[in-house]
């Protein structure tokens, strides 16, 4: 679980410094910054969720070797 959490806090500060920044910053110009921290939070966690959602069937699907040279292209 630390795992799972270390990793989610990493992306978290990492999304957070690009577009959605911007997006932040606007939103906490007219509404309660801590609703915006948490929609945005929850937001995240759920692209995270279909992220690692699609990564397994896609490689339960997939044979390792195709993996492989996918990555590599």
């Amino acid at each position: 679980m630390a795992d799972i959490l270390a990793a989610f806090a990493v992306v978290f500060l990492a999304e957070l410094g690009d577009k959605t920044q911007l997006v932040a910053l606007t939103l906490a110009g007219r509404y309660p910054a801590v609703k915006v921290l948490a929609a945005l939070g929850a937001a995240i966690a759920v692209l995270q969720t279909l992220s690692v959602t699609a990564g397994a069937v896609i490689s339960e699907a997939l044979p390792d070797d195709a993996i492989s040279v996918g990555a590599g292209v």
